[in-house]
């Protein structure tokens, strides 16, 4: 329905930050198709083809002969013809074309095709990539039917309100409930992605949908573009833009080859240094002007589209999100949404200057390629076979270098966006275990270090001398300084303050900023390093940074509070010490000792001591154990050994099988120094099974009542024939079974991650009760320096306020009640753990 009062909405947010929030989101949604069908028509009457940039040169070759290609279909469909030989999917995908201009189809497929390429330079899937095509095209369609019956609606509600006076007619506006005020309500919280969905919801007759219909359109509408888009000039010879290709997919019971749609390297060359055509072929959202939207009914963020409370959820994850009341967990996400940041200009302006003048440095990618050695004759075949391997190797080395710059230069885009506005918002959604993530998919203070460094809080809090202990503590963590006590901390800092001095001042001479404390390159936290060490010295930057604690290993944090085990608790510092606990080194000590007590007799452990001289590395411990308690299999933790001996002359089937002990008996060692975390798990992967054999999906509640619905099910498979072969489309239905081994395996990662997600969700709201400034990622929050030791005391009361219940035994209680059928095995038996000792841990979460 259209309402009555929108000029009068309009004449309000005139000129307003509201205004320019909803421009900005219709901009990203519009901005492909009107500057497609601009460029096209504007480059060709200037005759200015020629110097068209690199993003403008897709515009222009590649749409206008797609846009002749659609149209010829369309003539020939409309003549009972098909342009395509024997293509079988026609009488699908034939009539959609018809229903949609030729105009918006090729803008549609341009945009999709481009967004998902250059988002993954490896390729795209073919069946993924036709479909998503295909739903977008059909969503044009089911757009207008709505639209349609909209207008029957408001011409039915203008004739009532016409023979009504005063009041009647008020009331008859006021309580109007029909259909389409149901629906109109519900379009401006959706994204393209769901309008299908909801339009079947409301009009299932008169909608056009079927998966064969979505799926030979896009299919239709890719190939068509792979015969068109060039990456040369139209007048010469034709120089492939777009390409499939057969990718063998190893492993599983039926290894296969997949098709996969690529950009060549032709293309790649064409439009990677034009950075306009990624804005406008793919329509990122980026940080808000004005506060977002909140989550009523499940909705919320932007104000032209909104998204869902919990991104790539099922139905029945939906039905149970609109269900249930969880108001403490929304206001959350609103807190985290709504609050103001800014960007730090001066640590942006480094970055820019590192990445001109070539990049490479800690996060930031290198500017620009490895060229490529002449070609030269080869002196026999040994020489043929290294030039060909040098070639290799470069050219994948330049296709990481592509795909690194490619997020690189989107963040640098976001944060000269956002740089502009005194006040920008992140408003945040979750996945389906209640974790929370950013809507702005790349400029977010959830990417790298480079990302991460460039954000402040809005609001000041002019540091006092608590604060600014807090920030040297801080410092010091950054510095990798951070196994000793807070004492000795600020000491080292004081220090080296002359050198933090010069750092601040100028980072491009003294660029200590880049190591740790050790000399070793800090190439995960240097830009946080120089973030920290310009607030320091300029009140500015220090009454705005955002302070980082972080929790000590936050897995085992929870499994030793959750099974009340003494000995996993001091291992992961929930209880009070002189300094910090650091389970990663006992776990490597004991895995050590382990292999040094079996070297005597066992082959393979002796060679495991001679190679390794100085045992079992923290970084190595560390790989392993930190995944471990999120159900890390014995081949992850091979890998991760595997990964850490680059630097050992150990090489080929030995490296192997040392990797595959050393990952063995750290995971033993695990078992053995925190007890605990392998039981609770043992127990959640029991359970899970049980139930997921009975053909449901495990399902429960957080302590802050967020459902959470382990959606792994069997998928059932459909093939459809299409002009570029047979498609294998997998369709999720919650009608089909649960997975029991995916239901098993994800049990113990995901009640751990909603446990922590409840977590911090009951800090995020205590820290706005007493007005401190929240960020949170995962298990890392954050807030001005001042506030640090109030923060301390929220995060050690809230964990024990959570843990409190047997978190457990509640778990346990949920399942039994929902299977009556199925006796579920209790938890295991909690140990003797005092928890309010966590009160107390003064390095409980680290600095």
């Amino acid at each position: 329905m259209s309402r009555p009062i929108k000029h009068l909405e309009q004449h309000i947010l005139e000129g307003s930050l509201h205004e320019e929030q909803i421009r900005r989101e219709e901009s990203y949604i519009t901005g492909g198709i009107k500057r497609y069908n601009s460029l096209v028509r504007d480059t060709i009457e200037r005759g200015e083809g020629s110097e068209l940039s690199a993003s403008q040169r897709v515009a222009r070759y590649w749409y206008r002969p797609l846009l002749q290609a659609i149209r010829e279909v369309k003539r020939n469909f409309a003549a009972n013809q098909s342009i395509l030989d024997g293509a079988a999917g026609i009488k699908h995908y034939g009539p959609v074309m018809m229903l949609v201009p030729a105009e918006k189809m090729a803008a549609i497929t341009l945009q999709a095709t481009l967004s998902k390429l250059m988002m993954q330079p490896d390729g795209v899937k073919h069946s993924t990539l036709a479909h998503h095509i295909g739903s977008v095209v059909l969503s044009t369609i089911n757009m207008k039917i709505l639209q349609a019956k909209g207008r029957e609606e408001d011409k039915e509600l203008r004739e009532l309100i016409q023979d009504l006076d005063g009041n009647d007619a008020y009331e008859a506006k006021r309580n109007h409930v029909s259909t389409y005020k149901q629906f109109a309500r519900t379009v401006r919280k959706i994204t393209d992605k769901n309008l299908n969905w909801y339009a079947k919801k409301y009009f299932a007759d008169d909608v056009v949908w079927s998966r064969k219909a979505c799926v030979h359109t896009g299919t239709a509408l890719l190939w068509l573009l792979i015969g068109t888009a060039t990456a040369g000039d139209y007048e010469d010879n034709f120089v492939q833009a777009v390409r499939q290709q057969l990718i063998w997919m190893p492993g599983g019971h039926r290894p296969r080859s997949v098709r996969h749609i690529q950009l060549t390297d032709d293309a790649w060359s064409m439009i990677e240094h034009g950075h306009d055509v990624l804005q406008y072929c793919h329509p990122l959202y980026r940080a808000m002007v004005v506060p977002p939207v909140t989550w009523d009914a499940g909705m919320g963020g932007y104000y032209k589209t909104r998204a869902k409370i919990v991104s790539k959820s099922t139905r029945q994850q939906q039905e149970a999100y609109r269900t249930t009341h969880m108001p403490d967990y929304t206001s959350a996400l609103d807190i985290l949404g709504r609050t103001p940041l800014a960007v730090n200009t001066a640590v942006l302006d480094v970055q820019e200057q590192l990445y001109e003048s070539g990049g490479a440095i800690g996060t930031i990618p290198h500017r620009d390629n490895i060229p490529m050695p002449p070609i030269v004759e080869a002196r026999n075949e040994e020489h043929k076979s290294e030039l060909k391997k040098e070639r290799s190797r470069i050219y994948r080395e330049n296709r990481n270098r592509r795909g690194l710059r490619v997020t690189y230069e989107l963040v640098l885009s976001g944060a000269r966006d956002a740089g502009k506005y005194d006040y920008i918002y992140l408003p945040h959604n979750a996945c389906f275990r209640g974790r929370m993530y950013p809507l702005p998919a790349v400029f977010n203070h959830h990417g790298a270090d480079s990302a991460r460094s460039l954000f402040l809080f809005a609001d000041r809090k002019p540091l006092d001398s608590v604060g600014r202990q807090s920030l040297m503590i801080y410092i010091a963590g950054l510095l990798g300084y951070d196994k000793t006590s807070n004492a000795d901390r600020l000491q080292k800092i004081d220090d080296i303050t002359d050198q933090l001095n010069l750092w601040a001042n100028d980072p491009i001479r003294h660029t200590g900023w880049q190591r740790d404390l050790e000399g070793k390159p800090n190439t995960k936290k240097m830009f946080q390093v120089l973030a920290a060490a310009k607030a320091l010295f300029d009140d500015e930057i220090g009454s705005r940074l955002p302070v980082q604690l972080d929790g000590t290993c936050n897995g085992l944090q929870h499994y030793a509070a959750m099974g009340r085990d003494p000995m996993s608790a001091g291992m992961v510092n929930l209880i009070p010490g002189d300094k910090p606990t650091d389970v990663y080194s006992a776990v490597g000590s004991y895995a050590w000792a382990m292999i040094k007590q079996a070297a005597s007799d066992d082959i393979l452990a002796r060679r495991v001591v001679e190679c390794l001289p100085d045992g079992i590395s923290r970084s190595m411990a560390k790989d392993v154990v930190m995944p471990d308690v999120y159900g890390m299999t014995m081949v992850g933790a091979r890998q991760a050994v595997y990964a850490c001996l680059d630097e050992h002359d150990v090489e080929g089937s030995e490296r192997y099988r040392i990797s595959m002990y050393v990952g063995k008996m750290i995971k033993q060692a695990l078992a053995e120094v925190v007890p605990a975390a392998t039981q609770i798990m043992a127990w959640l992967q029991n359970v899970a099974r049980l139930i997921a054999k009975t053909g449901e999906v495990v399902q429960w509640c957080t302590p802050l009542n967020f459902p959470v619905i382990q959606h792994y099910r069997k998928q059932s498979k459909k093939q459809v024939a299409t002009v570029l072969g047979n498609l294998t489309v997998q369709i999720d239905d919650d009608k089909v079974p649960a997975a029991p081994g995916k239901q098993a395996s994800g049990m113990a990662p995901n009640f751990n991650h909603c446990i922590d997600a409840t977590h911090l969700a009951m800090i995020i709201k205590k820290c706005a009760d007493e007005g401190l400034s929240v960020l949170t990622v995962h298990d890392s929050v954050w807030t001005h320096a001042n506030d640090v030791p109030r923060l301390h005391q929220i995060i050690r009361s809230t964990f024990v306020e959570l843990h409190t219940p047997d978190l457990l035994l509640d778990l346990h209680t949920q399942l039994q009640r929902q299977h009556p059928d199925i006796q579920l095995p209790k938890p295991p038996e909690q140990g003797d753990f005092n928890l309010t000792q966590v009160i107390d841990s003064e390095y409980f979460f680290n600095g």
